[in-house]
């Protein structure tokens, strides 16, 4: 076995810099001598908010035209859809058709890792169309969900609906053209759409020649059962698949009819009859005699009429199940309307399992595809909904409180057909909100599911450069995880995490451990100064560190990790915006009130007892300094490497080896020895890595990366070790730049 020589580039920095860097100045690595022109790199200027002094931050303004290793679409590269592509059901999961039939497909499954577009971002420019779609391919997604294209209609300059104020259905052409262009560029980037039908179009009396509407505002199940709403949509949805040329298009991966409703969720919910008033309670009367006379034949309109009235007073479960057979009425007839126009059974769903009510599985027994929501720490609204300023949530964690709703729907999901969540997020400013999007990537990919799509990318008429509620544009943090998300989700082979915990129980925990063949992570809260395990990775926060990170690591040469000779590390906790009108400028300060979190209000004064939940930017990423390690396979390492004194370095794990297997999470305290003079707080001693050794040996090089994704000079010499066949890698700013993202490459050395 030959000997391994670990060493990062050079630096002229001091041997005896301090391991944390809270009372320390930024150190400048621009001296370093750089091995394939990295771009220059600043001092890493760490900042804390106004009253929070211990929570520090780095700006970090992500490029949405980032290259490089974060690139997804080098390891997943993408081609442009063709027939071959057109995606039906086939049992369990989607499949592409292949050179077969629509009956006998003969192409791969298919996964999709997809993202929302809401309103006007459905409507790109002609030139910002193929801009969009190569961003979006870039983090790794092969599917967008066109959802509130009708929840807006109107006549404005830049199309928020593809429908106008006329009647409905009536089509806004420069919206239709618009979003015609920008699904013609997704489908060269490889990229498929999900379409959305019913999402939010206000139905109007007078317009639409409907009768009044309940003044209750309450009039979500109305479409569902009234006979002319339910040829409107029928004629909307033949005609938005034809305009939009969706007819045997393989870029139509799947559509969705009634976004977050039914009737019997209402029901249940308590919310159905303050919307029945007369004119709508008589046409649900009507609906009800025929659906009695089907289960009672010869009972007479008087005798059902009397049993409407009770049922109705009742609220039994008589009633409850001819709700549910309206409701899989209308979605079957709105499915078979959706196969004849698109000209093969493209894969369709009802609505969402949380608002389907008891018995969803029953009223969507002929869908192709079953779906869920999932937000954790939604925002609570005490006044007006949706306001800027006047909003509160209670800043919990996927790990930690909000793992059962999870569970719950997984096990709900019927497992003979494809399960798809169409909408997941925890809005910002949530301090632990990176989390969500690899932790569901893990528990989609162990739990075999077929489609996810996070919410969202863009709602608004411009391209967000900082984060805005719900928008991964703009936010850092999450943006910086997606795509090895996606790459986790799409391409995984298999996965190990606490199933127990995540599917059968429920349970709630502080970290989420991932392990597979290629990647593992570490997410959740974590004690500073111990160290956990996730298969052959482990972490150690610093003392300095809130105790929250969210940390990734894969191969990016399609080698198992533990052999793996270029890899990308992605650490990050929170991210905030900027406190407007600051001077020097600093991050966006949170309040918390009660067991509430909010944004503090805007100095300069902002109408409301919080901040906005738009973000001004430019965004920061807090600091969490941090130690990693990955455990090498025996024969990619060699042999210990000693230190610059001859001495053998101690495990990084306080002595003991790391399990490659790593079946377990595990939590244990970093046995260190006492520091010394010319110690790291570790107990290591500084310095750097011996140069070379005998045999032949392999040069580790880590480099942090800028926003655009490009290699920043690389981490000081001591920043990186082999301790007992174990990579170490210091995450912190007194070896070079502060990331999100740290690219470790090994080169065979060159002995001098």
């Amino acid at each position: 076995m030959a000997d391994t020589t670990v060493a990062a580039a050079q630096t002229s920095a001091s041997a005896s810099r301090p391991a944390s860097t809270t009372d320390s100045p930024p150190v400048s690595t621009a001296d370093s001598t750089p091995d394939s022109g990295p771009a220059s790199t600043p001092a890493t200027q760490l900042v804390a908010p106004a009253g929070e002094p211990s929570t520090l931050f780095y700006r970090f303004d992500l490029d949405p035209d980032f290259s490089g290793a974060p690139d997804v679409s080098l390891r997943l590269p993408p081609r442009p859809l063709t027939a071959q592509d057109r995606i039906v059901r086939a049992g369990a999961h989607f499949v592409r058709v292949g050179t077969g039939t629509d009956d006998a497909p003969t192409g791969e499954r298919l996964k999709i890792y997809g993202i929302n577009l809401s309103f006007a971002a459905n409507f790109p420019t002609a030139e910002m169309a193929p801009v969009v779609a190569r961003r979006l391919r870039v983090l790794g997604f092969n599917g967008v969900r066109l959802h509130h294209m009708d929840t807006k209609p109107g006549r404005a300059a830049t199309p928020e609906s593809i429908l106008t104020d006329r009647p409905f259905p009536s089509f806004n052409n420069q919206a239709v053209d618009r979003l015609k262009t920008f699904i013609a560029a997704l489908a060269q980037e490889g990229i498929y759409v999900d379409l959305n039908l019913r999402v939010g179009y206000p139905f109007r009396s007078l317009v639409d020649d409907v009768p009044e509407l309940p003044p209750s505002g309450e009039t979500a199940p109305l479409h569902i059962f009234y006979p002319r709403m339910q040829a409107l949509q029928a004629q909307y949805a033949r005609a938005l698949i034809e305009r939009l040329g969706l007819v045997r298009n393989p870029v139509l991966a799947m559509v969705e009819i009634n976004n977050e409703s039914s009737l019997l969720y209402s029901y249940e919910r308590g919310r159905l009859s303050a919307a029945l008033t007369r004119p709508w309670r008589e046409a649900l009367g009507l609906r009800w005699r025929a659906w009695l006379k089907q289960r009672e034949p010869g009972v007479s309109d008087a005798y059902a009429d009397l049993q409407f009235t009770a049922v109705m007073a009742v609220r039994g479960e008589t009633f409850a199940t001819f709700l549910r057979d309206m409701d899989r009425q209308y979605l079957n007839e709105l499915r078979a309307v959706v196969h004849t126009a698109a000209g093969w059974p493209v894969p369709v769903t009802g609505t969402q399992m949380g608002y389907g009510g008891q018995a969803y599985v029953q009223s969507h027994a002929d869908m192709d595809y079953l779906d869920e929501h999932f937000y954790i720490d939604h925002y609570d609204f005490p006044g007006i909904a949706w306001s800027r300023t006047d909003w509160h949530f209670r800043n919990n964690d996927v790990t930690r409180t909000e793992m059962q709703k999870l569970a719950v729907s997984h096990k709900r999901r019927d497992p003979t057909r494809p399960w798809a969540m169409s909408e997941y997020n925890m809005a910002y400013p949530n301090q632990q909100g990176a989390a969500i999007m690899p932790v569901v990537a893990a528990m989609a990919l162990a739990g075999d599911w077929d489609a996810l799509y996070f919410f969202d990318y863009a709602d608004g008429k411009v391209w967000n450069r900082a984060a805005d509620s719900f928008t991964l544009s703009g936010d850092p943090a999450k943006m910086a995880l997606t795509g090895q998300s996606a790459e986790l989700f799409r391409a995984g082979q298999t996965a190990w995490i606490p199933y127990d915990w995540a599917f059968e129980n429920g349970k709630s925990n502080d970290l989420f451990a991932l392990e597979t063949p290629f990647a593992a992570g570490i997410m959740g809260r974590q004690d500073k100064g111990k160290t956990y395990y996730a298969g052959p990775m482990t972490l150690t926060l610093d003392t300095t560190a809130r105790g929250y990170a969210t940390t990734l690591i894969n191969a990016l040469d399609q080698q198992p990790l533990t052999q793996s000779r270029h890899l990308l590390i992605t650490h990050v906790a929170g991210t905030r915006g900027s406190e407007p009108g600051s001077q020097p400028l600093r991050p966006k300060a949170l309040k918390r009130v009660g067991e509430f979190t909010l944004l503090a209000p805007d100095e300069q004064g902002t109408a409301g007892p919080g901040g906005p939940r738009d973000a001004s930017g430019p965004m920061w990423l807090e600091y969490a300094p941090a130690r990693l390690t990955l455990k090498r396979a025996p024969d990619a390492v060699g042999a210990t490497v000693p230190d610059a004194g001859g001495n053998a370095m101690p495990d990084a794990a306080g002595g003991k080896a790391l399990d490659a297997v790593g079946r377990a999470l595990q939590d244990r305290p970093v046995a260190n020895a006492q520091p010394t003079a010319g110690a790291h707080a570790d107990g290591t001693t500084k310095g750097s890595v011996a140069a070379s050794t005998v045999g032949h040996g392999q040069r580790w090089t880590v480099y942090p990366l800028a926003t655009d994704g490009k290699r920043l000079r690389p981490l000081a010499a001591d920043a990186v070790s082999i301790r007992d066949g174990a990579l170490q890698i210091m995450l912190t700013t007194p070896y070079g730049q502060a990331s999100p993202w740290y690219e470790v490459v090994a080169t065979p050395e060159v002995v001098q």
